[in-house]
This record gives structure tokens, C-alpha cells and sequence, in this order.
């Protein structure tokens, strides 16, 4: 019974039926599926916004995070500018190596966090994306983002930026496949996951925010926030190598 949702509920409830096509009975709305989706989409930009603020890339570029539907997108974290992808091609390769990756991560950690979110019982987030055990880069392609294998999904490009990155040492399965572990790596560190948990709490009660959000501000700002130049580790397969 939609008297048992919130006014952020309601309104993704009502969003969610326009993005679905489907105009169902208010008096029928499963409030639990509701809120399954909702929670998932949550995590699902929370993933990408942290994985942002993990590398830095373009951070102060971010205008918003939503989780209510708008017609294209189920979720979406709003830019300013965002203009590292588009200008990928043109940088040297060091540059595009790093960037790249810092992207790569930025576009898996959607589905990295739900997958920790849910506690699923896959390793891999291959398996986790194609919901299949042991999957391979031949059902990858028909499983990727449930389906959509749109220009604009995650998967779709994940798939053109490490195309962009590879070479004759390191072919675009490699680089996806070393990708996919740095990422669930990357979001299992104590003050990135916290993040991701804080911000998807924010989302899922306000419906959006914006980076002047104290909640979140404080922690993206927190010198105690671990980033990718504070790790060694970190700073060596990502940031940009000097000659």
C-alpha cells in the first residue's frame, strides 16, 4: 500500500512506473520490491560517486547524485563537465593509462557495491554482473548490464575505455579483468565502503544530494579519507608515471 511508502518512495514508486512503461494500481504497489530496487540503485551510485572520490577524478566536477528515474537513467551521478572521457583519445598513453583506469573503476563500482551490499555469494564481479557462476567474456557480452548493452551503460563503457587503453602487452580482457579486482578492492577499503554506506543512506532518504551535503562533504574532505595517493600500493598502478 503506498500509505506504507515515504514521500521519497512514493515519488521513485511513480518515476520508476514511467520508466517502466506500466502504470500500475497505487493500491498495488509491492512496497517491498520497491524498496529492494531503490536500495540497489542507492548502492549502485554510491559505487560510482566513491569510486570518484577515491582517484579525485574530476570530484569537483560532480553537481548532483539521484536515485529517482528520469526517463533514461534508473540512478545517475550529474556532472558539471566531465571531460577526461571524452578527451581519453587524445591524451598520451601514460595519461590515458592512468585516467583510464581511474575510470574503469569509476564505471564498475556500481555494480561493485551493490554486490558487497547484497553479501553475494560470487567472487568475481563478472559472475555477480552475468548472475552465473564461472562466466566467461562470451557470456559477458550478453549478460552485461542485465541486458543493456546500450552505448551509455556502465559495461558498454567499461568496455570502449579499456579498448582505448590496451596494446599489444595488454589486450582489453586483461586490463577489464584486472579492473573488476581492483575495484571490489577498492571498495572493501574501511573509509571508501563508508562512504558508499553514508551517501546511499542520504540517497535513499532524500532522493538526491549534492556535494555541499554536510553528511557527505565532510567525509569526501576528511584528511582521514584514504585515496589512491595515499596508498603506495595504489599510487603505483594508477597515477600518472613520471619520465
Amino acid at each position: 500500500m503506498t500509505k506504507d511508502l515515504t514521500k521519497i518512495e512514493k515519488k521513485f514508486a511513480r518515476k520508476f512506473d514511467e520508466e517502466d512503461g506500466i502504470k500500475h494500481d497505487p493500491k498495488h504497489i509491492n512496497v517491498k520490491f520497491i524498496r529492494e530496487i531503490m536500495q540497489s540503485t542507492a548502492y549502485h551510485e554510491a559505487g560510482h560517486f566513491a569510486a570518484r572520490a577515491f582517484t579525485r577524478l574530476e570530484l569537483h566536477y560532480i553537481s548532483s547524485i539521484s536515485i529517482i528515474p528520469n526517463g533514461r537513467n534508473m540512478g545517475i551521478v550529474r556532472y558539471y563537465v566531465a571531460p577526461t572521457e571524452s578527451n581519453l583519445r587524445r591524451t598520451s598513453l601514460a595519461v590515458r593509462r592512468s585516467k583510464g583506469y581511474m575510470l574503469l573503476l569509476d564505471q564498475l563500482a556500481g555494480y561493485g557495491a551493490q554486490m558487497i551490499h547484497e553479501k553475494s555469494e560470487y567472487e568475481f564481479l563478472l559472475d555477480y554482473i552475468c548472475d552465473e557462476p564461472n562466466s566467461t567474456w562470451d557470456d559477458y557480452s550478453y549478460c552485461a548490464d542485465y541486458g543493456d548493452l546500450s552505448e551509455n551503460s556502465d559495461i558498454t563503457r567499461a568496455q570502449k575505455i579499456a579498448d582505448l587503453i590496451s596494446n599489444s602487452h595488454y589486450s582489453k580482457d586483461r586490463i577489464l579483468i584486472l579492473a573488476f579486482k581492483w575495484t571490489l578492492e577498492m571498495l572493501r577499503i574501511p573509509s571508501v565502503w563508508n562512504l558508499v554506506e553514508t551517501t546511499a543512506k542520504v540517497l535513499l532518504s532524500k532522493g538526491e544530494v549534492t556535494l555541499s551535503n554536510r553528511e557527505i562533504s565532510k567525509l569526501i574532505y576528511d584528511p582521514n579519507f584514504t585515496t589512491i595517493y595515499d596508498i603506495p600500493k595504489w599510487k603505483k598502478r594508477i597515477a600518472v608515471k613520471k619520465r
